[in-house]
C-alpha cells in the first residue's frame, strides 16, 4: 500500500510525524510526505526511505510564507496534494491536524481513497486559548478565527473516514459532541519510542550546586503555556529551598517570560537554554530531578496530552504537573508525580517542597519509567495506527462526494 502523509509544517522535523513515518516504512509501506517549505529546501527529497514532496517556494520569505499558509482552500496545497496522490497512485491519505484536513478530504474524495485524520489538538479550543491568553491580532480574524475553525472541525470529523486522537478524553469529546461512532476513532498517543531513550548523554552546562533540586520544563514558550505561575512560585520560594528551573524551548512568549524573571529577580534560579532538538533532550533530562508541566486547565488542555509527560516518565523523572484532566489522570493512576492547581504559585511551590525528599521523588520516577515500558510507549500505540491502515487493506475505493 502507498501512503500519503500530509503535514502543515516544514519537515524535518516533527516528533509525531517522524514516528508515524518510521512506523510506516518499517512495516513495508511506500510513504510519501507532502509538507510546507518555508525553509526553501528541495521540493523533492528521498530521506530515510520517505519520498518528501515539499511545496514550491519563492525567494521572498514573506510572500513564500503567505502563499504556503496551510488553509483548506489554498490552491497551492490542493494542487500539490492531488498531484502526489495521482502520480504515486496513493491508497490512503493521513493528514496531520485540522488546518489541511478539508484539503486532504477533498483530494481523497476526488480520487476515491480513504482519509485518516490525525487529530493531535482540539483546535477550536486551542484558538480560543490563543485569543484569551496571547492577545488580539488582526490577522487572527481570518487565520485563527474560532468560529471558522469550529466549522472546519465539524466538517472534517464528519467527512474523514477514520480519526486518530492522542488521548481518551479527546475521543470522548468527539463521540459526545458530534455523535460519531466509537469505532471511527482510535487513540494513538504522544508516547516515545523505547529505542530512542538514551541515558548515556551528559550535560556539561550545569551551573547549579550539587544539592539543588533541579526542575526542567521542555516545550513552547507561548503565553498560554502558563509558565508565569511556575516563575511566581519560584519567587515565593525565596532562599528557603535550593531549587532551580531549566527552560528548554522557544516561542512568542520568551521575551515575556524573561521580563517576569527580571521583575521577580530570580536570575540565579531560572535558566533559559533555548531550543534543543528532540533527540538531544536526554542530556538535559539526565541532569534534572523533576519534569514540570504547567499548562492552564482549559477546554483545550483537558483534551490533549503533551509529549513531555512521557519523556519525563521515560527518563525516570518524577513529574510536577498542573491539573489538566489527561495529565492528572495518568500521573495519579501511575503514582509517578504530583499535581498542583494550575493557577496557584503557592500550591506549586508547596509541591516542590514535597519533592525535596529524594527517596520519595525517585520512587515516583521509577514508577513512571515502568509505566512507559509497560504501556505508554510508541511500540504499543503504533499498533493502533497499523490496525487502522489494515482495516482499509483490500477494500474497494470509496465512493466520491462528501
Amino acid at each position: 500500500m502507498r501512503i500519503c502523509k500530509i503535514y502543515d509544517g516544514d519537515y524535518p522535523w516533527d516528533v509525531r510525524v517522524q514516528k508515524i513515518l518510521l512506523t510506516l516504512v518499517e512495516n513495508g509501506y511506500e510513504v510519501h510526505l507532502v509538507c510546507r517549505n518555508k525553509a526553501k529546501r528541495p521540493t523533492y527529497e528521498y530521506l530515510d526511505k520517505v519520498h518528501i514532496h515539499r511545496l514550491p517556494y519563492l525567494k521572498h520569505s514573506g510572500i513564500n510564507a503567505a502563499l504556503s499558509f496551510p488553509a483548506p482552500i489554498n490552491p497551492l496545497w490542493l494542487l500539490t496534494i492531488m498531484r502526489v496522490i495521482r502520480e504515486n497512485k496513493t491508497d490512503i491519505v493521513i493528514v496531520r491536524d485540522l488546518p489541511l484536513a478539508l484539503a486532504a478530504i477533498f483530494s481523497g474524495r476526488i480520487y476515491g481513497i480513504p482519509i485518516i485524520f490525525d487529530m493531535a489538538e482540539h483546535y477550536p479550543a486551542m484558538v480560543r486559548d490563543m485569543w484569551r491568553m496571547g492577545g488580539f491580532k488582526t490577522s487572527n480574524l481570518i487565520t485563527r478565527n474560532p468560529y471558522i475553525v469550529a466549522i472546519v472541525e465539524a466538517l472534517s470529523v464528519r467527512w474523514a473516514n477514520s480519526i486518530l486522537t492522542v488521548v481518551e478524553e479527546s475521543k470522548t469529546r468527539l463521540v459526545k459532541q458530534y455523535h460519531l461512532a466509537d469505532s471511527k476513532i482510535r487513540v494513538v498517543s504522544n508516547t516515545p519510542r523505547l529505542c530512542d531513550i538514551n541515558f548515556t548523554q551528559k550535560n556539561s552546562s550545569r551551573v547549579e550546586p550539587q544539592d539543588t533540586l533541579k526542575l526542567i520544563y521542555i516545550g513552547g514558550l507561548e503565553k498560554e503555556r502558563n509558565l508565569e505561575v511556575v516563575l511566581r512560585g519560584m519567587a515565593l520560594n525565596g532562599e528557603k529551598l535550593q531549587c532551580s528551573l531549566t527552560i528548554l524551548g522557544r516561542g512568542e512568549g520568551e521575551a515575556y517570560y524573561k521580563r517576569i524573571v527580571d521583575r521577580l529577580n530570580i536570575h540565579d534560579k531560572v535558566f533559559f537554554k533555548g531550543w534543543a532538538e528532540h533527540h538531544s533532550i536526554g542530556e538535559f533530562l539526565a541532569m534534572s530531578d523533576v519534569g514540570v508541566i504547567p499548562h492552564a486547565a482549559t477546554e483545550h488542555t483537558n483534551s490533549t496530552v503533551p509529549n513531555k509527560l512521557f519523556d519525563y516518565m521515560a527518563y525516570s523523572k518524577s513529574v510536577l504537573a498542573s491539573d489538566t484532566a489527561p495529565v492528572k489522570r495518568i500521573i495519579q493512576s501511575e503514582s509517578c508525580g504530583l499535581i498542583y492547581r494550575y493557577n496557584s504559585p503557592e500550591d506549586f511551590i508547596g509541591k516542590v517542597r514535597q519533592l525535596l525528599d529524594s527517596k520519595y521523588r525517585d520512587a515516583m520516577g521509577a514508577k513512571g519509567r515502568k509505566a512507559v515500558e509497560r504501556k505508554y510507549n510508541w511500540e504499543v500505540d503504533s499498533k493502533e495506527l497499523l490496525a487502522t491502515l489494515q482495516y482499509y487493506a483490500g477494500k474497494p475505493r470509496i465512493s466520491r462526494g462528501m
